[in-house]
């Protein structure tokens, strides 16, 4: 497969909303209630990625695109959101189309992401990831990331999730 990392630009909208949603529907089953899982509307994931442009254009936002330009997976962030002092920036998002989980598309964007990082200065960062998502947790782990002892809890669709922290030196 031939790959291609790019900005991702706002007329890629409509595609990484289709990957999110899928991708949450996939990643997700079995620890987000179906129920929420079964309501994902792509048209407002679309918005909501249309409106991230106009509201912060400074995010790092890849795309993994293949030889036929299809958009098969994505990436984005940039400052950590916590309050931890100790890490300057975080991963906010990375997904890949679950039809092609598996293929070391989730590792070029990862990669690139964090490239792009170090270009912007950052030197530590973060991403939090759902504590019983294990598929995601073996990602993280095998491109270098170490647990640490911060955790939260979050609620979705009404399920209290616990979320851990990985983090890296960039």
């Amino acid at each position: 497969m031939n790959l291609k990392i790019k900005p991702m630009k706002i007329e890629d909208a409509r595609s990484v909303a289709e990957i999110h949603t899928k991708a949450w529907q996939f990643a997700y089953k079995g620890i987000v209630p179906q129920v929420f899982l079964d309501k994902l509307d792509v048209n407002q994931r679309e918005k909501n990625w249309k409106q991230g442009f106009i509201e912060d254009p400074s995010l790092i936002r890849l795309v993994a695109k293949d030889e036929n330009n299809s958009i098969l997976g994505f990436v984005c962030g940039l400052e950590c959101r916590g309050n931890n002092s100790q890490i300057d920036s975080e991963l906010w998002a990375i997904y890949v189309s679950p039809e092609k989980t598996k293929c070391g598309i989730g590792n070029l964007l990862f990669k690139s992401f964090t490239q792009e990082l170090k270009k912007r200065g950052f030197s530590k960062m973060n991403v939090w990831v759902l504590k019983d998502n294990k598929m995601a947790r073996n990602f993280y782990e095998k491109m270098g990331g170490i647990q640490s002892e911060h955790t939260k809890e979050i609620d979705i669709g009404g399920k209290k999730l616990l979320e851990l922290s990985y983090e890296y030196n960039l």
